[in-house]
């Protein structure tokens, strides 16, 4: 296996790895000649399960002819898996637009099968695992029981989301979210983010959110998980190298400041300008980048599983050190010594 090592501070440690994401998307960055640096990028791509973004990411940049035909070939390889799970996931969520379509029920797919569409180019670019939809807090109980009416059976409510799943083999979670934040770690208002939609395609109660909603949904996504993965950086670098013009910063930090998650947007941006510092020049950061304790060896460590001392550092920084107020903190420090007294009461 080829060792990933760190490189400056300003990189975030990406590396081996940084080397590939400035690839894909920097025109200047010229493509490795050295075969086993491709070995390397497809051990970390397959770690990571991101084959779909990089492929895309690749024919998008034009740079394929670039690299060697195996690499490519392989790509191919891995990103197919994924890409015929969006196929059918497509069938289970276009049943799901029709089923609230029915109802009167407006519902906004989030991440996902859309999400692929929309910025990636097509709904197999990024692969996905289940059907995310926001709905209104207030009709969520209708939605619960409109699904149940066609078979889905309710599992579970937890945070800020229910949790469905349909008794065919193949269907994939549905979770209906009424907020896209866990309840106590923000003010966030989910209104915006309905005012600001507009129909999809046909469908007139299938929602789509605006672009600069789409991209703060991303951000908060990815933080929430610790930026634990090369898709969350993928998700949000690909949003800003080919949609940058259409997200408003300062309306997107002016809701931040209302909803109490500046704190959060502004780690995930200083995450992804530190792995891609060209950004700055085609979108400057309205603030100084922050010192995170994330790395990329530290997420390596989580995706395999070494319980090593950066891996406890960047895990603390993101459950503790990322609320903007005392209160949402508080709240996170409590679910947490909740948490761990459990486990030593089992």
């Amino acid at each position: 296996m080829i060792q990933i090592v760190s490189t400056r501070r300003s990189e975030g440690g990406a590396g081996l790895v940084a080397t590939l994401l400035r690839f894909l998307y920097d025109k200047e960055t010229p493509a490795p000649h050295n075969e086993a640096v491709y070995r390397g990028f497809l051990e970390e791509i397959e770690l990571f399960g991101i084959a779909s973004q990089v492929l895309t990411a690749l024919q998008q940049s034009g740079k394929t002819d670039q690299v060697p035909e195996d690499f490519v070939r392989r790509l191919k390889r891995y990103a197919e898996p994924g890409r015929f799970r969006n196929i059918r996931i497509q069938w289970f969520e276009r049943q799901l637009f029709r089923i609230f379509e029915q109802a009167n029920i407006p519902v906004v797919p989030l991440k996902g099968i859309q999400f692929a569409a929309n910025y990636f180019g097509h709904f197999t670019a990024r692969s996905t695992g289940d059907i995310d939809l926001l709905v209104r807090p207030e009709q969520l109980q209708d939605a619960i029981e409109w699904l149940k009416a066609f078979g889905y059976r309710h599992e579970e409510t937890i945070h800020n989301h229910a949790v469905l799943r349909k008794a065919v083999d193949g269907a994939p979670l549905v979770e209906l979210h009424w907020t896209l934040d866990k309840p106590g770690w923000s003010e966030l208002d989910p209104e915006p983010f309905w005012r600001d939609s507009a129909p999809l395609g046909q469908f007139r109660f299938v929602r789509e959110l605006s672009v600069t909603h789409t991209f703060y949904a991303i951000c908060l996504h990815g933080v929430r998980h610790r930026m634990e993965s090369l898709r969350y950086l993928l998700d949000i670098a690909q949003m800003l190298y080919r949609f940058g013009s259409s997200i408003d910063y300062a309306e997107l930090f002016a809701q931040a400041a209302a909803d109490r998650t500046v704190n959060r947007l502004k780690a995930a941006l200083s995450i992804v300008y530190r792995v891609f510092p060209k950004l700055d020049q085609l979108k400057p950061l309205p603030f100084e980048p922050r010192r995170t304790l994330w790395s990329y060896p530290a997420i390596r460590d989580a995706r395999l599983r070494v319980k090593s001392v950066r891996y406890y550092k960047y895990r603390l920084y993101f459950k503790l050190f990322i609320f903007d107020t005392w209160k949402h903190g508080w709240h996170a420090r409590r679910r947490i010594t909740s948490k761990y007294s459990e486990y030593s009461t089992n």
